[in-house]
């Protein structure tokens, strides 16, 4: 599901809307500021199968070695430039 985008401004003024909405009909919210994303909104439910689906993947990759025997290290994100 695509989340909507709703300025921070919005979420100001129709946070208890989108919350229940959220809750209720499942939807996602991104929560955006001068056009960046900066926070999502889900439901405590979907939240919680995240969550878990999380732990279940990282269990799975933790048991994953490379053919020379050493564990698999973390990805690191390229730095941005100022």
């Amino acid at each position: 599901m695509e989340p909507i985008p709703v300025t921070a401004t919005e979420l100001r003024t129709r946070a208890r809307e989108l919350i229940e909405r959220a809750h209720y009909y499942n939807e996602c919210f991104r929560v955006e500021n001068f056009g960046r994303p900066m926070a999502v909104i889900i439901s405590c439910q979907e939240f919680n199968e995240l969550q878990a689906l999380l732990k279940e993947h990282s269990r799975a990759l933790s048991t994953l070695r490379p053919a020379n025997g050493n564990k698999l290290s973390t990805v690191r994100r390229p730095r941005k430039k100022p």
